[in-house]
């Protein structure tokens, strides 16, 4: 309601399926999603990159594409690849587990590094395909220069808000499925 254009954009179907997933097995916010699909919020890069290039690769896979809009900025350190940082995530609780704090601490910095680039390549992936592709005016995310599009940093904190509410509400019940009735 604050940002009526707003748009979030992805690559490939996995959150849209895993917010279905969550959604359903639930039943927690399933109008609100609804919502979201139904207005098409959610624009799937993967789709439009199918649709708009074509590439001298062997898949279009995010990290394939990066040399063509991130310039020198391409990815560091250990976590480069969606499966380490499941990995990784599953060594770090681990070590939390193990009171392992240090250990823990390092390998947190690393996911959210992981995270970070995530986000920045694909909001560059976006611009990239507005401005050298040559996607239609008014194609999702365009707005009317008005200035009230949402930052990213908007975003992450309504983002982390959102996320704690949910927190709040999933664990103030034993039933989570109770929790929507």
């Amino acid at each position: 309601e604050r940002w009526p254009d707003l748009h979030i954009y992805h690559y490939a179907p996995y959150e849209t399926t895993a917010l279905k997933r969550l959604a359903g097995r639930y039943g927690m916010f399933e109008p609100e999603l609804d919502g979201l699909l139904r207005d098409r919020v959610f624009v799937d890069l993967y789709s439009v990159v199918r649709r708009a290039v074509v590439v001298s690769q062997p898949s279009y896979s995010i990290k394939k594409l990066e040399p063509l809009y991130m310039g020198e900025e391409l990815r560091e350190g250990d976590v480069q690849k969606g499966d380490v940082s499941i990995a990784e995530y599953h060594l770090f609780r681990l070590d939390r587990e193990r009171s392992d704090e240090e250990s823990a601490a390092t390998r947190l910095k690393e996911l959210e590094d992981y995270n970070a680039y995530d986000c920045l390549s694909t909001q560059r992936l976006r611009d990239w395909l507005r401005d050298t592709v040559g996607l239609p005016e008014g194609w999702p995310g365009e707005h009317d220069g008005s200035g009230t599009e949402p930052t990213l940093s908007d975003l992450a904190v309504e983002r982390a808000r959102l996320a704690a509410q949910l927190a709040e509400r999933a664990t103030s019940v034993e039933d989570p499925a109770a929790a929507h009735a």
